[in-house]
């Protein structure tokens, strides 16, 4: 889903996925984004900072309420109510 006005859109949408190969959300490791080796908190971090600009962070928080997966509203899964 796109939100109109997010701060997300003109980002790579990479930093927003938490998923690592074994399809599990994890803190370690890193993530190869434009070519370059990013480590997993620098991701999560960078992502977390260009939600915290965002005019829809709340609308966004609230759709991925229940999603298992990325970074929805500035929140991890862990950190997000999981039903």
């Amino acid at each position: 889903m796109v939100l109109s006005g997010a701060a997300c859109l003109t980002h790579d949408p990479r930093y927003w996925d938490t998923t690592t190969r074994r399809g599990v959300t994890t803190r370690r490791g890193s993530v190869r984004i434009g070519g370059e080796r990013i480590p997993r908190v620098t991701q999560f971090a960078y992502a977390k900072a260009v939600c915290a600009t965002c005019p829809v962070i709340a609308t966004c928080l609230s759709l991925g309420e229940t999603e298992q997966e990325g970074i929805w509203g500035g929140t991890l899964p862990e950190e997000r109510l999981i039903t």
